[in-house]
Parts: structure tokens; sequence; C-alpha cells
């Protein structure tokens, strides 16, 4: 060995060995006192396989394995890991790199570089506990929303079903009046509950997307016709652009693409006081085939602040306190919304002025209806 590679080994931080080919043990490096508590010269001229099933009782053939492994390889590194036993009794881990220096004018031998990964496998082991755990919370926080969601659900349902019927009998002004409260407010809280359940569901993975042959047009003028209850009553022009080239037939979850919609003009609206909400739909133009629709939906209302936009599609979330007073809402909505776009093979995003309005922008890739399927919308007709 000469005096450039002996001056490398004994400066290393790791530990390094050099055997002949029958495994004897020809140089330790000093780190092994430092790493391990053994001097090094009491391992000199032993026999590395003998000594590994005392001093490195976790798959003491590790050594021989890679010694064999060098021997018929002169090019290649061989790299392993094992864990060797300190001299107090403690373990060690360490990554065992081996290569065959036998015909190597400068150092002659089987060099074993063992590299101590001790920490590192104890901050693997406490990451993959902190993981363990995470994900058993958020399994139990889905499994208790899903069932306290259904549990309240069947209540409810019973609750406005009455109000309903109520409202046939014959009432007083007032007791009509409170029988109008009590349906708005049991609605209200009915929609809370749905949009809790599917965010569980989606949160789970366990929500299921319907894949079925839909025309575009007849879901978008349902979806407008909804919203335009609430646009009217606050005076607000409601719009939709479908350009020509947008198929009508198309395939998908026509039921998932509704409740993106409402979600998000229902957002708009509420969020706008005076002006217009205008729905695009184009082909996307980013998309790689002709299956990729691009939405818009743009308002004039009271605008998103540039250090919230980065969190606005976060659960439970609000631009701010105020906001969550005046307009109420839990802030699923725009959550579940880009979970399901998603889940749907795309994407959504928002770009706002504060005071000025947003725009609501997602894309989803459908797919196109067979031309043999009897059921392919033609025309915009079935």
């Amino acid at each position: 060995m000469t005096e450039h590679f002996r001056s490398l080994i004994q400066n290393s931080w790791d530990i390094i060995l050099v055997l002949d080919a029958d495994g004897t043990i020809r140089y330790v490096g000093p780190s092994i006192e430092r790493i391990l508590g053994y001097k090094p010269e009491d391992l000199i001229n032993q026999n590395v396989f003998k000594l590994a099933e005392f001093y490195y009782p976790h798959k003491h053939t590790v050594f021989r394995e890679i010694v064999n492994e060098a021997l018929s390889s002169s090019n290649t590194s061989i790299v392993t890991e094992c864990w060797l036993r300190h001299c107090d009794g403690s373990r060690r881990y360490f990554e065992v790199i081996g290569q065959n220096l036998l015909d190597q004018p400068s150092i002659s031998g089987i060099v074993l570089n063992l590299h101590d990964i001790t920490e590192r496998k104890r901050v693997e082991k406490e990451l993959s506990m902190a993981l363990h755990t995470a994900l058993e919370a958020s399994r139990v926080k889905s499994q208790f929303l899903t069932m306290v969601s259904h549990e309240i659900r069947t209540p409810l349902t019973a609750i406005i079903g009455i109000a309903e019927v109520l409202k046939e009998t014959p009432l007083t002004l007032e007791q009509q009046k409170y029988v109008n409260v009590l349906e708005t407010a049991g609605n209200t809280l009915l929609i809370l509950v749905n949009d809790i359940l599917d965010f569980s569901k989606v949160e789970s993975g366990t929500l299921s997307l319907d894949q079925v042959h839909f025309d575009i047009r007849e879901l978008v003028e349902k979806a407008i016709a909804a919203a335009a209850v609430r646009a009217g009553e606050k005076g607000l022009t409601l719009t939709v652009e479908i350009m020509p080239d947008v198929p009508s037939g198309i395939m998908g979850d026509p039921g998932r693409l509704t409740q993106i919609l409402l979600n998000i003009l229902e957002n708009a609206i509420k969020f706008t006081e005076r002006g217009e909400v205008v729905l695009r739909i184009k082909n996307n133009p980013d998309a790689k085939d002709d299956e990729g629709l691009l939405f818009s939906i743009s308002d004039t209302g009271i605008g998103i602040s540039e250090e919230k936009l980065n969190t606005i599609f976060d659960s439970f979330t609000q631009v701010d306190s105020s906001i969550r007073r005046k307009y109420g809402g839990t802030g699923l909505g725009l959550a579940i919304s880009s979970r399901l776009v998603n889940l749907m093979g795309g994407r959504m995003w928002v770009e706002s002025t504060q005071g000025i309005g947003s725009t609501f922008y997602f894309t989803i890739k459908f797919g196109s209806p067979s031309m043999d399927d009897p059921y392919i919308i033609q025309g915009g007709k079935r």
C-alpha cells in the first residue's frame, strides 16, 4: 500500500478493511476504534469470516458474500447493509461497499468501506412511524366524518321533509316565516353534511367516478339554471360561452362535473355584489389530444389577495375570518372541487385581483363516445 493511500485511509471517517482473497485482514483503519471500540491491531491477520460470527452477528455471511462477488468482478463496487456489534454490546448500522483491488499496484486487496448509517436508520424509523401514525389518524378521522355525516343526514332529511309538509298546511304568516327559516337552515346544514361526506371520501380514497356518456351543453344549461336563482336575487348577470368546436357528446362523470361547476358558480355569486359571472368552456389548448376541456368562471367580486392565492384550495380555508362571518360557509367547496378535478385528470388554479374580481380555471380530460355506442349523443340529441 502506498503512503498516499495509507494516509487517505487513516484519515477516513469510515471504517476501512483491506482483505486477502481468502478473507484474511491485512489492514484496519484507525476509525474502527472510534466507531466500534475495537483496536485495529487486534484484528490484523484474523480471518474476517470467523470474526463476523461474533463481531457482526446480523447476516454474518455478508462479508463472505461481498468478497465472493468482488472476486468475480474487479470493476464493480458491491453495496449492502448490515449491523455490527459495538464493544459495549450496542449495535451500529453500516452501509458496506466492497471492491476488488487485488490487481492494483497502489493497493492490493479487497477493500471494504463501512459507512456508519445508524443515525440515518433512526431517522428513517421515526419518519416511518410518524407516517404510519399520520395515515392512521387520517383514516380514523375520515371514518369518523363519514359515520357522523351519515348519522346526521338521516334525521336531517326527515326534518327538511316535515318542514316541506308543514308549508302545505294552513299557517299564519308568522308560522310560515318560521317554517321557511327551518327549511332554509335545514338545507344549508344538509349541504354542509354532504360536503363533509364528500371530503372524507376524497381524503380516504374511497370516492369513485362514473364513466358515462352525456351532453356537456345540457349539463351546463341545468347547472346555470340552478345558479341563476341566486344570481337573480342579487341582480347579477350570469352568462355562458361555449366555443362551437367543443364536442357535445363526451364521456365522464356528469354528477361530479355538475358539483364542481355549482361549487365555483355559487362561490363566485356569493362573493360578487354587482356586475356579472361568466362561465366559458373551450377545448384545452395545452392538451396533448382532443379530449381535454378548459373551463373558466370569472366574476367581478371582491377578489383574493395575493398572499391568500396559494391557500385558497386548502381545506376549511377562506380569505379571512371577517369573510367567514359575512358570507358564511366552511371553505370546503373549493377544496372538494380541486380534488375532484385532480381525480378527473385535470388541475385547478385561480387568477385574482383584490377589489376587481377572480377567474377560476380548471381542466378535465374526458373520453370520446364510441361511434358504435347506441347511446352516443349526436347533434345534441340522444
